[in-house]
């Protein structure tokens, strides 16, 4: 503990020379910012403005292209081009955006212009060429309706099962682009300019002068510029940066920045009046005053943050101490689960809370592939019942067989597993699990016996911390339960034949009176010839009959209430049944056997006993009954059959 205080208090240390050096840097920078503030907020100013302007109009851009894609989308469905309805959607077209008309050009290269009547284009225009390039803007170019206007195009193929039928044109006026994009840049004091980089003409101008070309900028009257080669050449290569003209017919300079346009092969550019952003003037006077709330911010950042860092602290130690609590608590639980199995889900539970969860589950792989699952699931009335199938859960044991039974599973979003298992995925997602995170369950040996796993986390829960926590406890249940049914097995169940033992038998014989049930059959079967078959092939033979014997009682009257109670005996009580199938169901044990060339003698009694003498009188009928059937089978020569 000492330690962590020595720690943490030459962090506070560091922190507040950190600060001491910070504020001492920050008085030395402000002496030099005044000189050059006025200046520097100039530059990223009109910089901000630009690439704000920049990403407007690649916005407004995209939406015409957007609009021209719907548009194609629905010529598409038409067979012909030369449709009225197409024709009539071309002529009646109402500006939108940019785009002032549309134009569709078809593959026997005749265009099909604004008003809705069709020109050949051949040695203009070739179809099969611009089918190739797919959607684009073209350059300024003259309109094939006016030769005196520019115009330039955004194209969009029309295209039906996989083949472009058409491209459809929309026309676009640069001269009233500046209307359409709606620019008011520093109270509309600023002038955009767009050059075109291949050729260095203007397409927008908002100056008021006449287009030309940036190669007729005049680099005499710049006084400071970003980059020493000439401006013209800046522009048509796309270049960013700015420049300082001296106004020779005006009292203030002109602060020029230029940039890459995001569509096109564009150059964007703004002029803007000194007086426009140099207005702040103030600045410099203000600047000392900000010194000092810098300085009084400084010192409150670090007691916001001592007292943060203290927050953090006590929150982590507190966290941990929960997780030992929660732990322990967990451990308790599952301490005696194997005998109790409510605690499981009291432990389930406990972890549902820890993470938020909806649905918590314990999967257990026994000896022979054999599964159980436990599982808690929140009753919340605000949200739907959640409930993972059992089968689903088996994915999550596939999971860590691939992966050696190492690693965890964590995923906050449920889509993550649509690639790992996209059949779990349909399943999990119909049955609203949204997300999921397991952990596996290794024995001692490290192999993989169970998973530990939830469903749908709080937004608190961040990784698997919880569940790694716990996981430990869980290998020690599944050892327990293990351990648990071997000795209750070994107790309860015959070990050569697989059916309940005598002792089983006599203890259960108290419990039949007190269950439900409105008649109850016994079945006593003795088998025949058990010492005379020892005798004559070895007690291996003989042990094969009593296995054969047990299993097919077993195939008629199930293992719940058969038993083997002493050498060659077995009883099978068989619950609310008829005298006449059960007989029916003891005579087919007996011929089944007999095909082997085993033989047993049966007796029935059937009843309803209310108290323990009740019940052994039952047995004891049954018991007489099978004597009477064994002496007949003796008397018909069964001791012979049995010498064969």
């Amino acid at each position: 503990m000492k330690k962590l205080e020595n720690l943490f208090q030459r962090k506070n240390l560091l922190f507040t020379l950190g600060i001491i050096v910070l504020i001492a840097a920050a008085t030395l920078v402000a002496v030099f910012r005044i000189n050059i503030a006025e200046e520097q907020n100039c530059y990223t100013t009109l910089f901000q403005t630009g690439e704000q302007l920049n990403q407007d109009i690649a916005r407004l851009i995209n939406y015409d292209k957007e609009q021209l894609e719907s548009l194609a989308g629905i010529f598409a469905e038409y067979d012909n081009l030369n449709d009225e309805i197409v024709l009539s959607i071309i002529s009646n077209y109402k500006p939108c955006g940019m785009v002032s008309g549309l134009e569709i050009l078809l593959p026997d290269n005749t265009l099909i212009v604004r008003d809705g009547t069709m020109t050949s284009v051949e040695g203009n225009m070739d179809f099969a060429k611009e089918a190739k390039k797919g959607a684009y803007l073209t350059e300024v170019g003259t309109d094939i309706l006016d030769s005196d206007k520019r115009v330039l195009y955004s194209v969009v193929p029309i295209v039906k099962d996989g083949e472009v039928t058409g491209i459809l044109r929309g026309v676009i006026n640069p001269d009233e682009l500046q209307d359409v994009w709606n620019i008011n840049l520093y109270g509309a004091r600023a002038d955009i300019y767009i050059v075109e980089k291949s050729s260095g003409d203007y397409i927008v101008d908002t100056s008021g002068n006449k287009l030309g070309n940036v190669k007729f900028i005049d680099n005499k009257s710049i006084i400071k510029r970003s980059s020493m080669d000439e401006l013209a050449r800046q522009l048509m290569r796309g270049k960013k940066g700015y420049a300082v003209f001296d106004m020779p017919d005006s009292s203030e300079n002109l602060y020029f920045c230029y940039m890459p346009c995001k569509v096109n092969n564009w150059e964007l550019a703004i002029s803007v009046p000194e007086s426009a952003v140099l207005g702040n003037v103030g600045e410099v006077r203000t600047l000392l005053f900000l010194l000092v709330g810098f300085e009084c911010l400084c010192f409150i950042v670090y007691l916001m943050w001592m007292f943060h860092d203290a927050r953090v602290r006590n929150y982590e130690k507190q966290r941990r101490i929960e997780l030992m609590s929660f732990t322990g608590r967990v451990q308790e639980l599952l301490f005696e689960a194997h005998q109790n199995q409510n605690n499981i889900e009291l432990a389930l539970e406990l972890i549902g809370q820890m993470t938020d969860s909806q649905y918590v589950f314990f999967k257990i792989l026994g000896e022979n592939g054999t599964e159980e699952v436990y599982q808690w699931i929140k009753d919340d009335p605000g949200q739907p019942m959640l409930r993972v199938p059992k089968e689903r859960v088996h994915f999550f044991m596939h999971y860590f067989y691939f992966k050696d039974g190492s690693g965890s599973i964590f995923m906050p979003n449920i889509e993550e597993l649509k690639v790992v298992a996209p059949t779990s995925y349909d399943l999990l997602v119909d049955k609203g699990v949204t997300s999921l995170m397991a952990v596996p369950v290794n024995d001692v040996s490290g192999r993989l016996v169970g998973v530990l796993g939830t469903c749908n986390m709080g937004p608190d829960c961040k990784d698997t911390h919880i569940l790694e926590a716990v996981k430990l406890s869980f290998s020690m249940l599944y050892h327990n339960i293990r351990s648990y049914n071997i000795i209750r097995e070994m107790g309860t169940v015959d070990l050569l034949t697989g059916l309940l033992n005598r002792n089983c038998y006599q203890k259960n014989l108290l419990n039949y009176p007190n269950m439900q049930f409105e008649s109850l059959a016994c079945v006593y079967c003795d088998v025949n010839g058990l010492h005379e078959l020892n005798n004559s092939q070895g007690h291996e033979a003989g042990d094969e009959m009593l296995r054969e014997v047990a299993l097919t009682i077993r195939n008629y009257f199930g293992d719940t209430h058969s038993y083997r109670i002493g050498g060659d005996e077995f009883v099978a009580f068989v619950l609310d049944a008829d005298m006449e199938n059960v007989a029916k169901q003891s005579e087919a044990i007996a011929k089944k056997l007999q095909a082997s060339d085993y033989y047993v003698s049966i007796g029935i009694s059937i009843g309803r006993p209310r108290n323990l003498d009740q019940m052994e009188e039952l047995v004891k009928k049954a018991e007489t009954e099978m004597y009477e059937a064994k002496r007949i089978f003796y008397e018909n020569g069964g001791r012979e059959r049995r010498r064969r």
